[in-house]
């Protein structure tokens, strides 16, 4: 489905020549996360853009192996999502080697002598870059801080491209290609081997490419040297002032259901994509810390999504802890002991599987706290507290529990029992029991 934005003129020359045929490509570079809450270059705006160009097809910044299977990127999933409902083909093409695991040993690396001799160095070449200082002397040193008074115009414009350009070359003069810069030049060489590959399944059409915008000088500058293809400037990107997005990206950004980004036909994305709504409807903003937060309505809705769940995959630790806490929130509060209980001996007779999964085996005191108050079991309850709290003083000595640990998730439940500050909803308790040998539960 064709967006109905009229399709741009060609474009007058800069830096690079049109040729009546050639593929155009506009690179876009992206902030990731910095669109939250960022009035100039919104989540909307990256929507907009794309609507806008109206392209034959989008590449992401996405790797191959993540594709529609794992969750990503916001922009990266809306311009997924975007490309389906238009009916073009979305290719992924970002690249790293999981096996290197670059940002460890950039950790590993830090503050040892040379890492200190080499950082000195690095900067003091960037003290010597008349670019650099020509950059920071019209937007600051901290302009990342101020992130949100630049607009689509700055992050893709040539003075970041130059400012960014400089510092990677500073970088790989003084580390290489290296984990320090996360390994810059063969990354980015293999992600353009990619996008030349959606180039040439295009010929003569628009190819869009969304990539962060430390990426966007590089592809840029390689594919201007690409006979046929013309890199479109981003000033020739006019979005309407009355722009409305597709429906179907209005209602990712409304409800976040990325229904439309996941494979559902592929049983790997449809855990992904069911696992990723029961985050949005039962552990949203707070809704670990504070029961109370989860609204009634999400309980049943929540229900559906683990019965299908179970249809694709019977046991899994994340499952069943799933499933007590839904049960925790439908007023099975029996139920809901034994399944954290079993989640609890299952996360403790394997500490890989602790530190592989987001919850872990002493918060499980806290929730089995919650349900004896619930039943009217104060003395339990307290207990259970208890035992969360010096389970997690042991497991992470001299850490202040106010961090994400024991004063954070009780709250005052230590003080006064824990109350439903709205009825608990009722769906129909789920089919299966709570596995009582833990060796049965699977990763």
């Amino acid at each position: 489905m064709r967006t109905g934005y009229a399709t741009p003129p060609p474009p007058e020359q800069i830096g690079d020549t049109y040729h009546e045929g050639d593929t155009r490509v506009l690179v876009l570079g992206t902030l990731h996360t910095g669109h939250r809450r960022h009035d100039t270059y919104s989540y909307e705006h990256v929507s907009q853009m794309i609507a806008a160009f109206d392209p034959d097809a989008i590449c992401v910044e996405i790797r191959p192996e993540e594709f529609r299977v794992e969750p990503y990127l916001m922009e990266m999933t809306l311009a997924t999502i975007q490309g389906t409902a238009m009916g073009i083909p979305v290719y992924p093409i970002d690249w790293w080697d999981e096996a290197s695991n670059d940002r460890d040993l950039r950790a590993q690396m830090a503050g040892t002598r040379e890492f200190n001799k080499n950082a000195r160095q690095e900067r003091k070449l960037e003290r010597k870059s008349t670019i650099i200082r020509e950059f920071h002397g019209e937007y600051g040193e901290a302009f990342h801080d101020r992130a949100d008074e630049f607009g689509p115009e700055f992050w893709n414009g040539e003075a970041y491209n130059r400012y960014i350009r400089e510092g990677y070359r500073i970088s790989v003069e003084v580390w290489g290609d290296s984990p320090v810069n996360l390994h810059y030049v063969s990354r980015n060489g293999h992600m353009l081997e990619r996008i030349r590959e959606a180039l040439g399944q295009h010929p003569g059409q628009r190819v869009m490419v969304l990539t962060g915008a430390e990426h966007k000088h590089v592809f840029d500058d390689a594919l201007m040297g690409d006979e046929g293809v013309f890199v479109e400037p981003f000033s020739g990107v006019m979005v309407p002032q009355d722009a409305e997005l597709l429906d179907e990206v209005a209602a990712y950004l409304e409800t976040r259901d990325a229904r439309l980004y996941y494979d559902l036909s592929d049983p790997v994305g449809e855990l992904a994509y069911i696992s990723e709504q029961m985050t949005r409807l039962m552990h949203g903003p707070d809704m670990d810390f504070q029961p109370n937060n989860v609204p009634a309505a999400n309980v049943p809705a929540a229900a559906a999504l683990l019965e299908r769940w179970r249809e694709i995959e019977a046991t899994s630790v994340e499952l069943q802890f799933e499933t007590a806490w839904h049960d925790l929130h439908a007023g099975h509060y029996e139920r809901a002991i034994d399944g954290f209980d079993a989640v609890r001996t299952a996360l403790e007779a394997d500490p890989e599987l602790d530190e592989e999964l987001w919850f872990d085996a002493c918060a499980m005191w806290r929730n089995i706290g919650l349900c004896h108050d619930l039943l009217g079991d104060r003395q339990e309850a307290l207990q259970a507290y208890e035992r969360y709290r010096s389970d997690w003083s042991a497991a992470n000595p001299g850490r202040n529990p106010a961090f994400f640990g024991p004063d954070t998730y009780l709250g005052n439940a230590e003080e006064e029992p824990f109350r439903w500050s709205r009825e608990p909803a009722l769906p129909p308790q789920l089919d299966t029991e709570p596995l009582e040998d833990s060796a049965e539960i699977e990763p």
